[in-house]
């Protein structure tokens, strides 16, 4: 019995000891992988489209974690919207993970994508593990001043891009400069919104012009935003070319206003909205109000060579006396011509000159290369308060008094033969009463 008992003990501890080591067997790894992304602002605004890589800075923009070690992958980048154009292709590549299960994933073209919910997924190749996350791709929202400078230092904004400001930004004036951006040709909808304590002076470089823009190219588009320039924010002790939105316009500017003060005692080129519109350009629905100081203003454009202004006001105090002046334009050169017609045109727009110096001189359109009057561009219904003249320009319809031109604006409407093509053309008056009835009328959409 004793010895049968001695036998089954031995029988359990063998039993016992394969036990034991069976139990050392590596089980079966269980993988969790988890990738994050997340919009990176490098020295700007939420610029995916720009997305660049640099290992140095630690700049990345994907991070892939509890993988498995050196194991192959794809990822794929999704948008909720959709792309841009039908031509693009969704973003998608390749990695490997390092030894602890870990990989960056660098990606580039992702301005193929609207904005709105961009989804990366990643799945594993050996095993069809798969994992995603989800961000907001949010690119085209400007909303601080260092987002507006930073677009434009950093990342030239390309034709068909859509920018649009996500609420009123207050610049801090730091430093001059000749313009805050500088070639623009994409589109900018300010969506009513403002920029305000905007102050523009003579920095670094030799430039003849100076603009919030420096220069709008053909393909670019702005609008709907409120320039509201810091008390005499716009300096200059040369002869520059002033144009307070836009120093040159080729391209589209509709439904914006300026706010400014301009002291610029050299400049024969001081304007209240653009300071050379270009090129087939349109000027529509906008409006400057202000003051100038200035050897020759133009209360909208410096100088038109190409383009079409329509239901513009300005409003403008004249601090000096200067040499001479335009209610609406600067000058006019010869014009472009479109299949055959000479398309530029100013209709249904304003001026208010506040101050008259008796010894100024004060035209409706000032100087022009050519003169003879048969170039001339289009005007209709084009009304100011300064009735001189130069030799063989129009004549434009005269008003005394503010309580007159509201009278008359607050009924004007556009037709499809006085408005530009292209932009939307609004069903009503185009003016209404200023709620201060000493101030000429407001723009439809203020």
């Amino acid at each position: 019995m004793k010895f049968h008992l001695q036998l089954l003990m031995a029988a359990a501890l063998l039993s016992a000891c394969s036990k034991s080591k069976s139990d050392t067997t590596t089980p079966t790894p269980v993988y969790q992988p988890k990738v994050s992304m997340r919009v990176t602002l490098w020295k700007g605004p939420e610029l995916l489209n720009h997305a660049m890589s640099y290992e140095t800075s630690g700049w990345y923009d994907a991070t892939l974690a509890g993988g498995p070690a050196n194991a192959a992958f794809t990822f794929e980048f999704k948008g909720s919207n959709g792309m841009k154009k039908n031509t693009d292709t969704l973003v998608h590549g390749f990695g490997t993970t390092d030894n602890a299960g870990q990989a960056k994933i660098n990606y580039g073209p992702l301005k193929a994508y609207k904005d709105g919910e961009l989804t990366l997924s990643v799945t594993f190749d050996s095993s069809k593990l798969k994992t995603q996350t989800t961000v907001t791709k949010d690119q085209y929202t400007i909303r601080t001043k260092e987002d507006l400078r930073n677009m434009a230092s950093y990342f030239v904004p390309e034709p068909g891009e859509e920018y649009v400001l996500g609420n009123d930004i207050e610049l801090d004036n730091k430093g001059k400069s000749y313009h805050v951006i500088g070639d623009f040709e994409a589109t900018l909808d300010g969506k009513g919104h403002t920029i305000s304590n905007i102050f523009l002076g003579e920095g670094d470089g030799d430039y003849a012009l100076m603009g919030f823009f420096g220069n709008i190219i053909s393909t670019g588009t702005v609008r709907n935003i409120h320039f509201k320039y810091a008390p005499n924010g716009l300096t200059s002790a040369k002869g520059l070319i002033i144009g307070p939105i836009a120093a040159k316009c080729s391209g589209k500017i509709i439904n914006c206003t300026v706010n400014a003060d301009i002291i610029a005692p050299e400049s024969y080129d001081a304007s209240g909205l653009v300071g050379l519109l270009d090129s087939f350009a349109v000027l529509s629905g906008s409006r400057f109000e202000g003051s100038m100081v200035c050897k020759a203003y133009a209360g909208l454009v410096g100088r038109l060579r190409g383009g079409r202004i329509a239901a513009c006001g300005t409003s403008i105090e004249i601090r000096n006396t200067p040499q001479a002046g335009g209610a609406f334009l600067g000058m006019y050169y010869r014009p472009l011509f479109l299949n055959g017609f000479n398309n530029d045109s100013i209709t249904n727009c304003y001026a208010w000159i506040k101050s008259l110096p008796a010894d100024g001189k004060y035209y409706f359109a000032g100087n022009r290369p050519v003169n003879d009057g048969s170039e001339n561009p289009k005007f209709l219904n084009c009304y100011s308060n300064t009735g001189n003249v130069i030799a063989n320009f129009p004549q434009p319809q005269l008003y005394t008094d503010v309580a007159s031109l509201t009278s008359i604006f607050t009924q004007m409407t556009a037709s499809s033969q006085n408005w530009p093509a292209g932009i939307e053309r609004p069903t009503g008056p185009l003016f209404k009463a200023n709620p201060d009835p000493t101030k000429p009328p407001l723009l439809w959409w203020q």
